[in-house]
């Protein structure tokens, strides 16, 4: 699996969590994100490590401490920005589902029955609304 495909797999799962469990903070751990059965392999802990640090850099989610190694965070809850665009609900879509609805419900089939082209396609409608936000209705 590439670190795109990586990236939109761990942004839907984190995304996923952080709508659920709103407005209360969360630890997220690596093995939420771990793709099998056993312990989460170097590239995973990178790439999990480095997409939610990017998601906080972008002001979508916060948190309030992390571990040296990029195994967890503490205290993580979306931001205003992170909720917004998560309950903001795309004009193309003809069913009127949420950002955050869409991407829970392709997160709670598993992740190992999620198909790569729809994760990319919600992740890239989140990375969308925030960087153009005449498309959506909020």
């Amino acid at each position: 699996m590439s670190n795109m495909d990586e990236f939109n797999r761990i942004t839907a799962i984190v995304f996923a969590k952080l709508y659920e469990a709103f407005p209360q903070g969360i630890r997220l751990v690596v093995e939420d994100v771990a793709d099998g059965d056993g312990s989460p392999d170097q590239n995973t802990i990178r790439n999990f490590d480095y997409a939610v640090r990017f998601l906080a850099s972008e002001d979508f989610l916060k948190y309030t401490a992390e571990s040296d190694e990029g195994l967890f965070f503490v205290e993580v809850t979306l931001t205003l920005k992170g909720l917004k665009i998560l309950r903001s609900i795309p004009e193309a879509l003809e069913e009127k589902e949420s950002l955050g609805q869409r991407v829970t419900a392709l997160v709670k089939g598993g992740s190992k029955e999620i198909s790569k082209e729809a994760l990319k396609a919600v992740v890239n409608q989140i990375i969308l609304a925030a960087t153009s936000g005449h498309w959506w209705k909020g």
